[in-house]
């Protein structure tokens, strides 16, 4: 149901960014804009994917169990409050309720800009 409701939505989900990212797009030449163009989109449904979930502490307890020493016991000290916005565990939560990333983007981004972004996540940094 998650993915259906924000299909080919690659807007941000704050206005202010939006206008920023319009901002910035309007500076670039028509030769430099199609980049940033896709950039944007892909980074907005990464960004959809990540906050648009609220991880539960049973989701907290059950990442907490997948992590070695001593990211466990310092991740335990701090507790679930603190750990909620951590990203391993938003994606733990996702991915326990069957919401992997990979299936996120390719259900929320065209068939090129997904291409784009499976291609970056192998290319040497």
């Amino acid at each position: 149901m998650w993915l259906q409701e924000l299909t080919l939505i690659m807007e941000h989900p704050y206005q202010k960014q939006r206008d920023a990212q319009k901002e910035f797009l309007e500076g670039l030449s028509e030769e430099d804009r199609p980049f940033h163009e896709q950039t944007f989109r892909i980074g907005n449904a990464s960004f959809r994917y990540y906050h648009e979930n609220e991880p539960t502490k049973e989701d907290y307890l059950s990442w907490l169990e997948g992590l070695r020493e001593p990211m466990k016991s310092d991740m335990t000290k701090k507790g679930y409050e603190a750990c909620r916005n951590v990203l391993s565990l938003k994606r733990h939560s996702l991915e326990l309720k069957d919401l992997g990333l990979d299936a996120f983007m390719k259900t929320n981004l065209s068939t090129d800009d997904y291409d784009a972004w499976c291609a970056s996540k192998t290319t040497d940094r």
